[in-house]
């Protein structure tokens, strides 16, 4: 027997063959981070419009929303300020409005309140 030729040029490539079986499914992901959706400010019923030195007042948020924040706005025409605005619970904001000066006049406090789905 002799000695071994030289080798040759490749030769063309062939056709693709066919897509083989889907892969069985991976494992599930970690848990997302907590998330806030559905956000929508509420706004509560206005308190009587008087001369009464100090109203409360509050605004819910309902279905299960909890409040994220709030505040209020005050009409009428003497000096008022808001003693307090407040969560008072998960899912209600309280404020509390008192005259500033002895002036005679009706004024009114309306709270509101930022109501939002908190997950877990």
């Amino acid at each position: 027997m002799g000695l071994a030729g030289l080798q040759g040029d490749p030769g063309p490539q062939g056709p693709a063959g066919p897509q083989g079986p889907a892969g069985a499914d991976g494992a599930d992901g970690a848990d997302g981070a907590d998330g806030v959706s559905g956000w929508e400010l509420v706004v509560g019923a206005a308190s009587v419009s008087d001369s009464t030195s100090s109203k409360t007042v509050v605004a819910d948020c309902a279905g299960g929303k909890k409040a994220l924040g709030g505040g209020y706005t005050i009409s009428g025409s003497v000096e008022v300020v808001a003693q307090s605005s407040y969560p008072s619970d998960d899912d209600t904001w309280t404020v509390v409005a008192v005259e500033n000066d002895n002036e005679p006049g009706d004024w009114s406090v309306t709270a509101y309140v930022i109501c939002a789905t908190v997950l877990p």
